[in-house]
């Protein structure tokens, strides 16, 4: 009987974990959609608190611009990873996409931070040889 209330246990902690994953990515859609539209000061206005402290509004969005200048506008992303981490600073989502773009391809990874029931952007990373070529 104690075996079964773990396993359920487990079970019910992974589909949370899943969920958890599901409505974190969903702000990836709406950052590549911000992105493909130079809508960098969007991305930074709507980012988590830890986004905004670990880089100058500048900062983020030349990054962001590079991508789009260097790599083009996205095509498609796929996911190929991600894991829910609790902590005491709170509950993140870090997904890692494969994603092509018109010009390239890249490994992204986001970080989002659940704030009530809404994940932020709080860490984006990117990943692209084609990126330093082009």
């Amino acid at each position: 009987m104690r075996k079964l209330l773990v396993c359920l246990a487990l079970a019910l902690a992974s589909c949370g974990t899943a969920e958890s994953a599901e409505k974190a990515a969903a702000g990836i859609d709406t950052f590549h959609t911000q992105l493909d539209a130079r809508q960098f000061d969007a991305i930074w206005r709507e980012s988590g608190q830890g986004m905004k402290d670990a880089s100058p509004k500048d900062g983020l969005v030349k990054l962001l611009d590079a991508v789009n200048r260097k790599l083009g506008r996205v095509e498609s992303s796929k996911r190929v990873g991600w894991r829910i981490n609790a902590t005491v600073n709170g509950t993140f989502a870090v997904i890692q996409q494969d994603t092509k773009f018109t010009r390239g391809k890249a490994q992204e990874t986001f970080t989002f931070q659940k704030n009530g029931d809404r994940y932020r952007l709080v860490g984006y990373n990117i990943n692209s040889n084609d990126m330093m070529v082009n």
